[in-house]
């Protein structure tokens, strides 16, 4: 027992490891960066982005195949250390010729298997799993920011929709008074029916938007609810339906980042991960047409009663050379599939970088383009609703009709209309802006 003792002992300290823990990413959303979309200071946007976090089916997916990755990873550093295994047996024989009983034989055996890893190859295997675990890690972030950059542009697409849709109403109602009065002019024998029929005409466009807009609000709706998975939480949708432009903040972006801190988003992290992934598999590969040695040892007894069963240990041992090379075209055509392999990602890997660095300078010019656009329209605005207010005097003056105040009405309404455009351009661009440099960018911090 007391050679059973020394043997279960160093196996057990041989396989004592530190503990990897890949579980900060599960849960932890403090890697979208001081939760950017917080920014807009509007608390039933934080918490429909919360409750997408937490019910989106894709991130919970992604969730499962980080802890696979992991599990494999797991998995693979065990062959780092010795595999131990044991049996116990009991058999029993009879003479055929004279009928007589051997009686029972009691059998154990402790076994104990370990490849040396004289070129490191089970390393390399190890670091890949490795490397392949933080991808998938970086791959669930980088699916999280987009989700929430997709709710939150969605959001903005719902409160554009409903404040277009009282405009267009507006819109329709001063058309509708023009077109009574039309009638009662072509009645008269004012106008030509000519007029009548292209303001007709314009009634049935501005129906037209209406529905149009109704139509996109209602896919909206249902990508909303494709987003929060849960039907549970649907009436957090309800909460966002009553929102306006105006009830969130915006700030001033910083575009003053190096490129360089662009290698820090989870997208670009993860195409790393994976091509240092790659590389160990080449190289593990490369060090498999090596020889390598396997070693043996058990310990086994046996007895015709159970406990002497353990007291008649028998200690064995053996080494195995195996020699892979002899197999070279076999291996030499999987290393060569891992090395296209290698490439390819690292192809990949440089396309991301140059995107990530492409995506930021057009989102750059796309945020001065709109925020001029902005300002412009809202000089316009203020000109329409000047134009409108002298259109009202005259008409209540006597000097134009009601038709010419309501046209103007009508143009205040469209500029207005294209504000909220402008403003919605504007603010996906920010968004944008956020899930593009994967941080919140301040003058005296960049937080990674």
């Amino acid at each position: 027992m007391r050679v059973l003792f020394i043997f279960l002992s160093l196996f057990f300290l041989s396989c004592s490891v530190k503990e990897k823990d890949f579980s900060k990413s599960l849960n932890d959303t403090s890697f979208l960066y001081d939760n950017w979309w917080k920014t807009y200071e509007n608390v039933y946007l934080n918490s429909f982005v919360d409750k997408v976090l937490k019910h989106n089916s894709e991130i919970n997916v992604a969730r499962l195949n980080l802890l696979s990755a992991v599990t494999r990873y797991d998995l693979l550093d065990l062959d780092l250390y010795p595999t131990l295994s044991g049996n116990l047996g009991l058999s029993n024989s009879r003479n055929l010729n004279n009928g007589t009983k051997a009686g029972f034989n009691f059998s154990n055996a402790l076994n104990l298997s370990y490849e040396l890893d004289i070129y490191g190859k089970i390393r390399d295997e190890i670091d890949s799993a490795k490397f392949s675990a933080n991808a998938s890690a970086y791959e669930l972030e980088s699916l999280k920011l987009s989700l929430v950059n997709s709710s939150v542009d969605y959001v903005f697409d719902l409160v554009y929709f409903n404040e277009v849709s009282i405009l267009l109403n507006d819109y329709l109602k001063n058309l509708e008074l023009s077109k009574e009065l039309y009638t009662i002019k072509y009645n008269f024998g004012k106008i030509e029916e000519l007029d009548l029929l292209n303001l007709e005409q314009s009634v049935l466009n501005a129906k037209q938007n209406i529905l149009s807009n109704e139509q996109n609000k209602e896919l909206i709706i249902k990508n909303l609810k494709d987003l929060l998975g849960a039907k549970s939480e649907f009436k957090e949708i309800e909460y966002l339906n009553k929102l306006r432009f105006s009830d969130f903040q915006s700030k001033e972006l910083n575009f003053n980042v190096p490129l360089t801190y662009l290698e820090n988003r989870p997208d670009i992290q993860s195409s790393l991960n994976s091509l240092k992934a790659a590389f160990k598999d080449v190289s593990a590969l490369e060090k498999s047409i090596f020889p390598s040695i396997s070693l043996g040892g058990n310990l086994r007894g046996t007895s015709n009663k159970f406990d002497d069963s353990f007291k008649l240990m028998v200690l064995n041992g053996s080494a195995e050379l195996s020699l892979p090379f002899l197999d070279y075209a076999r291996v030499k055509k999987n290393i060569k599939l891992s090395s296209l392999e290698y490439e390819k990602l690292k192809l990949n890997y440089e396309q991301s970088l140059q995107t990530a660095i492409n995506e930021f300078l057009l989102c750059k010019k796309d945020y001065e383009f709109y925020g001029k656009l902005l300002e412009n329209i809202i000089v316009i605005n203020e000109k329409q609703a000047r134009i409108k207010n002298a259109y009202q005097l005259k008409y209540e003056a006597g000097k134009v009709e009601l038709k010419d105040f309501l046209d103007a009405q009508n143009n205040y309404i469209n500029s207005h209309q294209e504000i909220l455009r402008q403003k919605l351009s504007l603010l996906k661009t920010q968004n944008l802006y956020y899930k593009i440099t994967s941080t919140k960018f301040t003058n005296d911090r960049i937080a990674f």
